[in-house]
């Protein structure tokens, strides 16, 4: 584990997770007369610093969050830079991803069908959300998470199911674009056929990725 350090306002004190382009942080947000609070911050790994997609993708997924506000999505913070570090301070979420739940139960057993189905819909109303939300003028955002799968949701203690990690998805809310329409982006075993062909997407891609989430 790294030392604690500071970024921004932000204490970072532990990795909680890390990626190809970025590492996410439990960290504390101190303010005036002893007020703190728990969150997680995403910050750009400094070796990809240069890496302007990685700090394009950062960008994009900060904007989008910045309009979702549902109970099954992770809540984006806020967005910020310090020196060269570019960051994303986000809720804090307690518990597992379905990833760590999955890996734990092929040695211990199955998930009850009961808990399935309760994921499924808690999974369904998020993607129904993010899928019709709008921005503050109304227009809709066209959002497709494009990388739905049992690492990107958290199971909370209390059975809360939240969908993390927008880095790839696809939006009118993004800044950047991709350049080349027949780039893949997401993870391969849970993408849509036209998703791998690199085809025009909509909302059914990621609706695919939860049917194979759910039957993985």
């Amino acid at each position: 584990a790294e030392p604690s350090k500071q970024l921004g306002k932000y204490l970072l004190l532990e990795i909680l997770g890390e990626g190809a382009s970025a590492r996410v942080y439990r960290a504390i947000q101190a303010g005036p007369m002893g007020f703190r609070k728990q969150v997680a911050v995403k910050q750009i790994l400094p070796h990809v610093i240069r890496n302007h997609q990685a700090v394009r993708g950062l960008i994009n997924e900060a904007r989008l969050g910045g309009h979702l506000h549902h109970r099954n999505l992770v809540e984006m913070y806020e967005f910020d830079q310090d020196g060269q570090d570019f960051f994303i301070a986000m809720e804090l979420v307690p518990g597992n991803t379905l990833a760590q739940v999955l890996l734990r139960t092929h040695v211990q057993g199955s998930i009850p069908p009961a808990a399935v189905a309760e994921i499924a819909v808690q999974l369904t109303e998020g993607l129904a959300y993010a899928h019709t939300a709008t921005d503050e003028l109304g227009q809709p955002l066209n959002l497709i998470h494009r990388d739905l799968k049992p690492g990107n949701v958290m199971i909370t203690p209390g059975g809360l199911i939240k969908i993390m990690d927008f880095g790839v998805a696809k939006s009118a809310a993004n800044l950047y674009h991709t350049q080349v329409e027949n780039v893949t982006r997401g993870t391969p075993s849970y993408m849509s056929p036209e998703q791998v062909r690199g085809a025009a997407l909509d909302h059914r891609s990621d609706l695919f990725g939860l049917g194979t989430l759910l039957v993985g």
